[in-house]
């Protein structure tokens, strides 16, 4: 599973070869019976990334990597401030959303979150 900060990695062996194999090496003590954890993309992954690669948005974003893909598309931001944050996370409450409007609005909030810790002078 995902986490940004894992207890393990993925080694990837002989990966020039068609039949690579790859190991989980344990970063840390794992407590048997405990969730054995890698972070997807090395960690560097915005929460865009995620969405699109792996179908998810973390619960715990990748300020650093959002902060990073918000400061590349400055001129496209105006849609986050459209709809206060507050607003984002009371709809993520309600009972019985879709899953896919949940995540949706799960990358709406972390973007949202990221985009105010820009610097100000990065700011739209």
């Amino acid at each position: 599973n995902h986490a940004p900060e894992p207890n393990a990695r993925m080694v990837v062996r002989d990966a020039e070869k068609d039949d690579a194999t790859f190991a989980i090496v344990a970063e840390q003590k794992i407590a048997k019976g405990a969730q054995i954890t890698l972070a997807y993309r090395d960690g560097a992954a915005s929460s865009v990334d995620l969405l699109l690669d792996y179908g998810f948005v973390p619960n715990k974003p990748p300020a650093g990597a959002d902060r990073r893909l918000l400061a590349k598309h400055r001129d496209e931001l105006a849609a986050l401030r459209a709809v206060p944050r507050k607003a984002t996370l009371a709809e993520l409450q309600e009972e019985g959303l879709d899953p896919t409007r949940r995540e949706a609005l799960k990358l709406r909030a972390a973007l949202q979150l990221a985009l105010d810790q820009l610097p100000a002078g990065a700011q739209p």
